[in-house]
């Protein structure tokens, strides 16, 4: 895909990816009906949506809608197709924050190889929230459009843009003092989960990717159950 409206692909972003198991391409009968089940599926628990609905920039392709944003540190394009695959590229908003981030580390960390210069970093708390945005809106989706009950959900979830960043939080009461970071540029994900599973516990599914990503940085072992706690008070709007 090269008709991206907005610079997403030139620094770290999410690259999401999931669809129906089985391919129909008309799964959803019109561009209308897709351009309502992302405005109803849409996650609102932070100060942005996931995902963004601009609708001054909304695309419409032969078989897809699609829309873009631009603000500050916020910068994003996706497209849903009929078929019910919906594909995100969403800029890591830490791109925007490495100084800050550069100081609070060299503070924190314990262990930090006297060689390695990081490329960026990466606060593994919004990796946490976004994850679980991902979640809760294709368990949205999927609640919304004609897929299979009995079917299954196919996520892809990249990480791009990876080498040499560094594992970090922005909260200064939750800084890692250990140092994790990747060599690896891309960090892939994928899943295939049931329906009926997706639907009844999306949740899970974010915190089974999150630690498939973390362990990439060399974090074996993270605090499942303080991920949880996190994740319910983002569902209360209390992170």
């Amino acid at each position: 895909m090269t008709d991206v409206p907005v610079l997403v692909r030139e620094d770290a972003h999410w690259e999401i990816i999931f669809r129906p198991s089985s391919f129909e391409p008309t799964l959803i009968k019109t561009l209308s009906e897709c351009k309502k089940v992302v405005e109803d599926s849409r996650i609102t628990l932070r100060g942005w949506d996931y995902p963004s609905f601009n609708p001054q920039n909304l695309i419409r392709g032969n078989d897809y809608i699609g829309c873009w944003d631009e603000f500050h540190h916020h910068r994003e394009y996706w497209r849903f197709f009929q078929s019910g695959q919906f594909f995100h590229l969403l800029a890591f908003r830490e791109n925007w924050y490495k100084d800050r981030f550069e100081r609070q580390a060299s503070k924190a960390f314990r262990r930090i190889p006297e060689d390695y210069e990081p490329s960026g970093y990466i606060d593994f708390v919004s990796t946490i929230l976004t994850l679980t945005e991902i979640a809760l809106f294709a368990s949205n989706v999927a609640a919304r459009t004609p897929f299979p009950v009995d079917g299954s959900v196919q996520f892809r979830v990249s990480m791009r843009g990876m080498k040499n960043r560094v594992l970090t939080s922005w909260d200064v009461s939750r800084d890692l003092w250990d140092f994790y970071h990747t060599p690896n540029d891309n960090i892939r994900w994928e899943s295939n989960i049931a329906v009926s599973e997706l639907l009844a516990d999306p949740k899970t599914l974010a915190l089974d990717a999150a630690q498939h990503f973390f362990e990439r940085f060399g974090w074996d072992n993270p605090p499942e159950q303080v991920f949880r706690g996190d994740q319910q008070k983002f569902l209360e709007r209390r992170l």
